[in-house]
């Protein structure tokens, strides 16, 4: 009986009568995942899911040592479409960010660039992860117009309100540093949210096509 599942199908792959590596059986599912744009999203080996740090620790066994393997795939549109998610929340962790610095009411300076560093971080990690998306959907996002404007006036936005963020800590002014996170910068970053959107919609109607 195969001891092969992918996706759920026993006949994906056709074991060998000789003791197979699990080695080979992977490198065969990635063949094939490649072959059609997807991905490995999940294994488990005997019922247990595997993390995949530990999968290599698996590698030198054969078909033999086990009694069953599970994988899931996925495509890589569906990792793209869950990398917009991401970014669409962490947009509202960075707004979280924000409120609570501004609710707590401090005015020391180390901790204002903490606030700035840790927001500019997760900012980045969106402007990151919507190009991944994008690119991964052949969306050209650049030429995308939401939040009343266009990606490239949207993106010169940024760089202003960015460029008055570091010329505040420059000169340790707290107050002009609260006011910008609370007034120009969350205001700004929230408009990625709708740039997920404008993606997902410009994908939404290629798949009309």
């Amino acid at each position: 009986m195969n001891k092969i599942f992918v996706d759920g199908n026993q006949d994906v792959l056709q074991e060998d009568s000789k003791p197979t590596p699990l080695s080979q059986v992977f490198d065969e599912i990635e063949q094939l995942c490649e072959e059609k744009n997807r991905e490995i999203n999940s294994v488990k080996i005997n019922g247990e899911l595997i993390p995949p740090e530990e999968i290599n620790l698996w590698m030198d066994k054969t078909l033999d040592d086990i009694s069953k393997i599970e994988i899931e795939t996925v495509s890589n549109d569906e990792i793209s479409l869950e990398q917009l998610f991401l970014a669409s929340s962490y947009v509202v962790e960075i707004e979280e960010l924000v409120n609570n610095f501004i609710e707590e009411g401090k005015m020391d300076y180390q901790e204002a660039v903490l606030a700035v560093v840790s927001a500019m971080n997760k900012w980045e990690d969106v402007c990151r992860l919507i190009d991944s998306a994008a690119k991964q959907l052949n969306i050209d996002y650049s030429k995308a117009k939401f939040s009343g404007t266009h990606f490239i006036q949207q993106h010169k936005t940024s760089m202003e309100v960015i460029n008055e963020l570091s010329k505040a800590m420059s000169d340790k002014d707290i107050v002009s540093i609260r006011d910008i996170l609370e007034y120009k910068f969350v205001p700004q970053i929230k408009t990625y949210q709708e740039l997920v959107k404008a993606i997902a919609k410009e994908y939404e109607n290629g798949l009309g096509e």
